[in-house]
């Protein structure tokens, strides 16, 4: 049994709100969506994870294309899209066979390649999807572990804020999100707590339960989650509950439909409760994006297609 979080602070949605755009009142950031990503009442974006077939050597062009041909005018930067694919591939590989000694071997080396990124890349990278008409708010998907350095944690910081993105999301720790918190103060940011949903974790430092969420939060009103409810249904979450109680801090939802036992369906076919989770945000007028993260056609040409049946999904539900 795990034992019941004590918050220290637990801001309201409308505090949540005025604490980011009090924070962001130079300008650079507001939390609230420009009305161009808005659909029926929800603001709508793109997570970038779902283009991972198209990466490789101008993945920016391809990336800015699909989303003016879908229509999206916002969606994350999910490092990955940019990351050496044999990096990438070592990392998979030791997650999946569950390596310690090769995870980190491989955190290492992507350390490395992010540390070759520059920041006048990035604010390049800002402007070429800006002319573009695409807003880059999140900065996801930073390979960022106990074993990375204080330096490694900054830099990934500073790439964020090279962006214009008002939020670095982690899938990492309590002990690093811990770690990062002096680091959003100084750079204004947000935290987006996005764990790793799992029914089976037992590691006290993994961000897996819901409970793991509401703790991380507490320690800072710059943190916010970010959950994927197709993988937190696939983890056995009861997920509707966990949004409404947890509205006033979540700053985004990834939007994937899944069955209870992980598998990823084409919207409509699985166990998550997509309909009442949109409707809940719309009804409720949350200022909570909302991103189409599309994996179950993994072929280029599939998963272009099957991001637009999840938008047209999405309309459906929402009358727009």
């Amino acid at each position: 049994m795990r034992a019941a979080v004590r918050w220290a602070f637990m801001p309201t949605r409308r505090q949540f709100n005025s604490l980011l755009l009090g924070t962001f009142a130079a300008g650079r950031h507001t939390f609230a969506a420009p009305a161009s990503t808005m659909i029926g009442g929800v603001n709508l974006g793109l997570e970038s994870y779902s283009l991972m077939p198209l990466r490789g050597d101008g993945i920016e062009d391809r990336w800015i294309r699909v989303m003016r041909q879908l229509g999206f005018s916002e969606c994350d930067v999910y490092e990955p899209l940019l990351q050496p694919p044999e990096l990438g591939a070592k990392m998979q590989a030791a997650r999946i066979a569950h390596d310690r000694a090769a995870t980190d071997a491989a955190v290492a080396e992507l350390n490395q390649w992010r540390s070759t990124l520059s920041v006048s890349s990035f604010r390049q990278m800002r402007e070429k999807f800006a002319a573009a008409g695409i807003r880059l708010p999140i900065f996801a998907g930073t390979t960022l572990t106990p074993a990375s350095t204080d330096a490694d944690l900054e830099h990934a910081c500073a790439l964020t804020q090279a962006l214009g993105a008002d939020t670095l999301s982690v899938t990492t720790g309590k002990s690093v999100v811990k770690r990062l918190l002096p680091l959003i103060d100084r750079y204004n940011l947000v935290l987006g707590v996005q764990g790793r949903p799992s029914a089976t974790a037992t590691d006290p430092d993994a961000i897996t339960h819901p409970a793991d969420y509401e703790e991380a939060i507490s320690y800072s009103p710059r943190c916010a989650i970010e959950i994927d409810i197709g993988d937190a249904t696939g983890a056995g979450f009861d997920i509707l509950p966990f949004v409404r109680r947890n509205h006033a801090r979540i700053e985004r939802i990834e939007l994937k439909d899944r069955k209870r036992d992980n598998t990823s369906m084409p919207w409509g076919q699985g166990d998550t409760p997509l309909k009442e989770v949109l409707l809940y945000v719309r009804d409720n007028h949350l200022p909570i994006r909302c991103y189409i993260d599309c994996d179950y056609a993994p072929a280029t040409e599939q998963r272009v297609a099957s991001i637009e049946e999840c938008r047209t999904y999405l309309r459906s539900v929402l009358g727009a």
